[in-house]
């Protein structure tokens, strides 16, 4: 997004600590939720009731945040007048330049990936050691964080009482595939000369696909 936030040099960071104040589970946010639910949001929300100006303070600072990021980016957009090739791994300017987002839906998106930021400078590389750490008999184990500050930093499976019950599985699952995958078959571009162009929105993908030439290995 264009942005680093700095969580992995600061530990009191206020983007991790918004969306710690209004997702993580507790007993009061339980009630509070059940009070929207059996009320009308609109009465709901003029109760004098700690949590609503909670919400109102951390949704009003993470939206002002993003109104921000949008503007910068519009800006440095129109001034560098980059193109939809230039921005195709862009996901913020690939948005702004499909013109299908008001500013306002753009934020209402951006909160949605905003903890991208939680992955430091080298967030955008593909670095698969970030995940493994070394034990302390010096075995290689999966530490289940990327290195990154805070749970918030992923979302796929979404937090608390509502994330995915088969999160837990689906990652065992696909660490099972990878390995078996890459473990049995040895890859390579089918033409060493191709240049892979990333573009997409809210997935990612090479644009003209990646064809790979793949070979058993032996004894696997």
């Amino acid at each position: 997004m264009g942005r680093d936030f700095r969580s992995l040099h600061n530990p009191e960071n206020k983007v991790a600590d918004s969306f710690l104040a209004i997702l993580e589970p507790t007993k009061e946010k339980m009630a509070f939720l059940a009070v929207n639910f059996a009320l009308p949001q609109w009465f709901a929300r003029r109760i004098p009731w700690r949590l609503n100006k909670v919400i109102n303070d951390e949704t009003g600072f993470l939206r002002d945040l993003c109104r921000d990021i949008v503007h910068e980016k519009r800006a440095s957009i129109t001034a560098t007048k980059a193109t939809a090739k230039e921005l195709e791994a862009d996901i913020l300017g690939t948005m702004m330049l499909g013109g299908d987002f008001t500013d306002d839906e753009l934020i209402d998106q951006m909160l949605t990936f905003l903890a991208a930021g939680f992955w430091g400078n080298d967030g955008e590389e593909f670095r698969p050691e970030r995940w493994i750490d070394t034990d302390k008999n010096g075995q290689l184990v999966t530490n289940n964080t990327g290195g990154a500050s805070t749970n918030f930093a992923q979302i796929t499976f979404l937090h608390g009482q509502r994330s995915c019950i088969g999160k837990d599985f689906a990652r065992a699952e696909l660490r099972c595939a990878v390995a078996g995958v890459v473990g049995r078959f040895r890859f390579e571009m089918q033409n060493p000369k191709q240049k892979i162009h990333i573009a997409g929105a809210v997935t990612t993908k090479p644009v003209e696909g990646m064809h790979l030439r793949m070979s058993r290995v032996d004894d696997w």
